[in-house]
């Protein structure tokens, strides 16, 4: 092979970037054979994970007939990085259909494509051992983390039997993904149980102790040389079986990150701790930790668990002033501990501030406000909020309106009232025994009980009839 061959071939598979690639080997001077320089230029797009580069050239190769098994593995590299299984299972059958001949390394590129969608994956496992083609690590490790991917943790751990029955040699990242398969379920003993041959599977299995709330265990794995994320899944482990003294304990003598700082925090939650809170968040500004939203908002839910709503609301704007997007979650959360307290300044504040940020309220936002307008008996306010949720394009919940509704105590409301009931019904949501109740009083201390009276207890009646046969099927 000429020099200036073997240096196209560098550039492509190890080169300085796949567009550089490319353009070197498609303005090479040196005579080489079409498919080799469709190979390459393949291989390129494959490194760069341009799929629908790899698509158009196979596209192109196939209509020469200069195209091999070499090729479509390529393509189908390009696709598994972006997880398009279905265009690499088409690929896969398209080869089988042509007189290639699928080999371990076509099923294991279209495998690694499938991620979580690990029914696929098993089903390509099964298709290999039929067509006879060898199985071998890469094709379990591939459909293990597909299963792993999915929580589908047993078929995960049987998958790694069936590795040892075969023969096949499990090496680490097949132990690894077995014991994080068990994570997501708190399955800690299976996780115990399983080999661990390297710090990533130890902190797997810290993690799983995690899930499950069992922090001795947790500490127990920790090592004296144990890296960030291992102490930052301890911290969790300890926060979550409820031992926030250990977790605190815990990150003092641990390197700083703010994962296992949003652990302590958390922890911290549970017993309502929010001095501490404060304490860790200061502490971390010291040493430089950067904070995120998850930290800001694990102090929000420390502090409305203490009801420190004043700081609450102060802590939410600190999040706007870093530039930290709060979630609608987030906001949702303070707003429903307004609405239980009738803080309906607060809510309207939170309301405001929300305006002025790029977070969009929802249907639970609004519908939390108007509760909280209405349990302070400010029934202009939750109005208005029901006419902002219309001019946002919204839909009104049964919440927001029963809300709205049980908040009028002036008589002289009793218009409003039935107007608000003709719009339930035109917006097909049911009224509720609530709302009928309601506006049947308010229109017999307007004077007008008589005119409307039957059939508020038409709707009245109907309303307690259902939750009695609800009350009777339980």
């Amino acid at each position: 092979m000429p020099a200036d061959e073997v240096q196209l071939l560098a550039s492509a598979v190890e080169g300085r970037g796949w567009r550089v690639a490319l353009v070197s080997i498609f303005h090479c001077r040196v005579r080489v054979d079409a498919t080799l320089r469709g190979n390459l230029a393949l291989a390129s797009c494959s490194r760069g994970r341009f799929w629908r580069g790899s698509l158009q050239l196979l596209e192109e190769m196939a209509s020469k007939m200069c195209w091999d098994l070499v090729t479509a593995n390529s393509a189908a590299g390009a696709l598994a990085s972006k997880k398009l299984w279905l265009a690499a299972l088409e690929l896969l059958l398209r080869v089988q259909r042509s007189n290639l001949v699928a080999d371990t390394i076509s099923f294991n590129t279209c495998i690694a494509s499938f991620g979580a969608h690990w029914p696929g994956a098993l089903g390509l496992l099964e298709a290999m051992t039929r067509a006879a083609v060898a199985l071998d690590t890469i094709s379990v490790n591939s459909s293990m983390s597909a299963c792993a991917s999915a929580g589908a943790w047993l078929t995960t751990l049987g998958l790694l039997a069936r590795a040892s029955v075969a023969r096949l040699t499990a090496d680490r990242v097949s132990q690894n993904v077995a014991v994080a398969s068990c994570t997501p379920q708190g399955k800690w003993r299976v996780a115990l149980c399983l080999p661990r041959p390297s710090h990533v599977a130890d902190n797997a299995a810290i993690a799983t102790c995690a899930e499950g709330g069992r922090w001795q265990e947790a500490l127990q794995l920790l090592g004296a040389h144990a890296d960030v994320v291992a102490c930052a899944a301890a911290v969790n482990a300890c926060g979550r079986g409820g031992c926030w003294r250990a977790a605190l304990s815990l990150l003092a003598r641990s390197p700083r990150s703010v994962v296992a700082l949003n652990a302590a925090i958390s922890a911290c939650e549970q017993w309502g701790l929010w001095q501490q809170a404060l304490h860790l968040l200061a502490t971390a500004e010291e040493t430089s930790v950067e904070l995120t939203v998850v930290t800001l908002s694990s102090l929000l839910s420390v502090l409305q668990r203490g009801r420190q709503w004043r700081l609450s609301l102060r802590f939410m704007q600190e999040m706007c002033s870093r530039a930290l997007t709060p979630s609608v979650i987030t906001y949702n959360t303070l707003l429903g501990a307004f609405e239980g307290l009738s803080s309906w300044q607060r809510a309207l504040d939170l309301l405001q501030l929300m305006s002025t940020s790029t977070t969009s309220p929802s249907e639970i936002t609004y519908s939390a406000v108007v509760s909280a307008c209405a349990k302070g008996l400010q029934w202009q306010l939750a109005l208005s909020q029901l006419q902002h949720m219309d001019k946002a394009g919204i839909a009104t919940s049964l919440i927001a309106y029963t809300s709205a509704i049980v908040s009028f105590d002036d008589p002289e409301l009793w218009t409003v009232t039935l107007g608000l009931l003709q719009l339930l019904r035109r917006r097909s949501l049911e009224q509720t025994a609530l709302c009928s109740g309601a506006a049947l009083s308010l229109c017999e201390k307007g004077g007008v009980g008589s005119l409307h009276a039957p059939r508020l207890l038409h709707a009245l009646h109907g309303e307690v009839r259902g939750l009695r046969s609800l009350t009777n099927m339980n």
